[in-house]
């Protein structure tokens, strides 16, 4: 999680979203591993930690209150869970 505010952080994000198993991790790996000045930032769901998926895992009253803290770019719920 990032310590600071949104506005705090400067340059450009970029969001990769697709469904589930189209091979977005592999992507961004393979353009963090071939791109200087990339930077992966971490995912935070409140789903329970899955080996097969690299994520932070936060509860669902941990994740509210950390984005009304601004710890998150970018935020939002789907399929019952937090993003």
């Amino acid at each position: 999680l990032h310590r600071g505010r949104a506005e705090a952080m400067a340059g450009r994000f970029i969001a990769v979203v697709r469904p589930s198993g189209v091979g977005k991790d592999s992507v961004i790996a393979g353009l963090c591993a071939t791109c200087t000045g990339l930077h992966r930032v971490r995912r935070v769901v409140t789903r329970a930690a899955d080996p097969t998926e690299d994520h932070d895992t936060l509860d669902a009253p941990a994740f509210a209150a950390a984005a009304l803290r601004g710890v998150f770019v970018l935020h939002w719920q789907a399929h019952g869970l937090c993003y």
